[in-house]
Formats: structure tokens, C-alpha cells, sequence
């Protein structure tokens, strides 16, 4: 991904941003946000927010599109994080129970039976 280009010939105000990508610009909003931001009221914006937005109203419709495909990546990337701060206290809860351990016979027929689930759900 290629980052900090300008685009001094083909820089055009896309004052349509909000209308062609509004969840795009409500994602980014809220992604900014959720990075540690302090609270405030709803509609006030911040400077790095304003920011942001009138770069992208700069940049051609393809290269928003390259935008929030970045920004999903980073939102996606960001879910994983948590998820594995999480895992350690999920094992030790499993750890807890002291249940023994299932056999490689035992994981394949769950394997073969959530398969089997998924399949008649799809087929419904």
C-alpha cells in the first residue's frame, strides 16, 4: 500500500464523499475514535478527524476505496488483538473444569458433526 502520495493532477474535490461512502466515513469516524480518544459530545470532531476527511475528499473515488479497504484491514487486525487478550483467561476457565482430554477420534466426529450442521443450514 502506498502512502503520503499527492496527487497534484488528478487532486479533485469530491463533494459527493459523504453521499457515495457515508458508512466508509462513518466507519473511519469511529475507528479515530475508538483509538484512545477521550470522551466528548457526539457530533464534535476532532482535529485529526477533520483532517482525515478533507484528505479524503481529495483523493479519486478508486483511491477511497483503497482507503477503506485499509481501514478494514486495521479494524479486522485490531478485532484480532482483543480476541487474543482474551484467549489466555478463556484457557485457563477451560483449565478449571478439568475435563479430560478428547481423542483424535473424538475431534473428528465434532469436526464431521459441525460440518454436517453447517451444511444442512446452508442447504435450508
Amino acid at each position: 500500500m502506498t502512502r503520503g502520495i499527492h496527487h497534484a493532477s488528478g487532486r479533485r474535490e469530491l463533494s459527493a464523499l459523504a453521499k457515495l461512502q457515508p458508512q466508509f466515513v462513518m466507519q473511519m469516524t469511529e475507528t479515530v475514535r475508538s483509538k484512545g480518544a477521550e470522551p466528548r459530545k457526539e457530533n464534535a470532531m476532532t482535529a485529526i478527524e477533520v483532517q482525515l476527511i478533507e484528505r479524503l475528499k481529495k483523493l479519486p473515488s478508486s483511491r477511497v476505496a483503497e482507503v477503506e479497504d485499509f481501514v478494514e484491514f486495521l479494524s479486522q487486525r485490531e478485532e484480532r488483538a482483543v480476541a487474543s487478550q482474551r484467549l489466555p483467561a478463556g484457557m485457563a476457565r477451560l483449565d478449571a473444569l478439568n475435563l479430560p482430554p478428547i481423542s483424535e477420534d473424538e475431534m473428528e466426529a465434532e469436526i464431521q458433526a459441525a460440518r454436517q450442521e453447517r451444511r444442512s443450514k446452508q442447504g435450508a
